[in-house]
């Protein structure tokens, strides 16, 4: 049973890994918004060559994104006035999306996307620092 605390982490980590991935998704194309569909394919796609994923379970990370990205648009619409309701929602979509992952792949493999969860959270935690500290500049 894990404990709250790594509980937590992992849903962090899956958090700032589905957000880098609609990062790259938004660099490669910043003019066009991707759809749900095509965020999906294009993170399944990247899964499956990092993870080496089979096509079943290529698939079924795909349905997995799928559905959290579509549930992520109703989420907004439905709280786009409440901030704290939409982190909820998000918490939950995270916490259901990191569980059917570990459903869907094998042990090995997930300790893969922990990792990359990790680096990339680590990478975003030191850009958000950036940030702040060159707000502070522009403010100061």
């Amino acid at each position: 049973m894990l404990s709250i605390k790594s509980m937590g982490l992992a849903l962090i980590a899956a958090i700032v890994f589905l957000t880098s991935a609609s990062i790259f998704s938004q660099q490669e194309d910043i003019k066009q918004k991707k759809t749900p569909e095509e965020r999906a394919v294009n993170i399944s796609s990247r899964m499956q060559k990092k993870l080496e994923l089979t096509d079943e379970q290529k698939l079924s990370v795909h349905d997995a994104l799928l559905e959290a990205f579509k549930q992520r648009e109703t989420d907004r619409e439905l709280y786009k006035d409440d901030k704290a309701a939409r982190k909820q929602a998000a918490k939950t979509r995270f916490e259901k999306l990191d569980t059917r992952f570990k459903e869907i792949l094998t042990q090995e493999q997930y300790k893969k996307f922990d990792v990359h969860k990790q680096k990339i959270m680590e990478k975003r935690k030191m850009k958000m620092k950036n940030k702040v500290k060159h707000k502070n500049k522009l403010k100061g």
